[in-house]
């Protein structure tokens, strides 16, 4: 996204968006890539800020799954459905409910935990029923939401590679008859390579 302003490869984005890294403050950073990862990395390490990233140091794994919602059409399971979660930091462990759909969104939950853990240790305050309150009355729409069940609607703003890989991803445990994709996106977007991905996982694209 952005890339007039960021630029056309991960690298230079990555190097765009570790400028925000600040001498001394740690980092936290679900980057799995290698070329963006290292360039975080190399950013982190110049400024001697400590680096803590998905998968090495931080954690998370499925508790437990919230069973499809019995009208649901053929049924809706796995990475379409609500999580449990258990998050592992070097600052606290969390077992949270994600109200959200995708198993992207456990990464973005175990990064927002991690952040609270941490802040918590430098000194500030946090209330944890206000965090259990945060997710509670969390909704984002159109991130994989559910319009209707018969026939099952689902909306969703993917508009880029990494959005359209964890849509992907959501979609291959829906169990359903015909599937019909209606994409619409905005000039500046590469159409067609999009287009050309999700087709492999329809049967007719509008």
């Amino acid at each position: 996204d952005h890339e007039r302003l960021l630029g056309r490869t991960l690298g230079k984005i990555a190097s765009e968006k570790a400028g925000i890294i600040k001498p001394g403050v740690p980092v936290l950073s679900g980057v799995c890539q290698d070329e963006p990862r290292d360039i975080i990395r190399e950013t982190a390490s110049k400024n001697q800020s400590p680096l803590f990233e998905c998968n090495r140091d931080l954690h998370w794994s499925i508790s437990e799954q919230e069973r499809p919602h019995p009208d649901d059409e053929e049924g809706i399971a796995n990475s379409l459905s609500r999580l449990a979660i258990e998050t592992v930091s070097p600052w606290g462990q969390h077992c949270v409910r994600i109200p959200l759909r995708g198993r992207h969104q456990a990464t973005n939950a175990l990064l927002a935990l991690s952040a609270c853990d941490l802040l918590a240790c430098e000194g500030f305050s946090f209330d944890a029923e206000a965090i259990d309150r945060g997710w509670d009355g969390l909704h984002l729409p159109l991130r994989l939401e559910i319009l209707g069940r018969r026939p099952l609607v689902i909306v969703d703003a993917a508009h880029n590679d990494g959005s359209v890989d964890c849509l992907i991803d959501a979609l291959s445990s829906v169990r359903s008859g015909k599937r019909l994709l209606i994409f619409a996106t905005a000039k500046d977007k590469d159409t067609a390579a999009l287009v050309s991905r999700l087709n492999d996982h329809c049967d007719d694209v509008i």
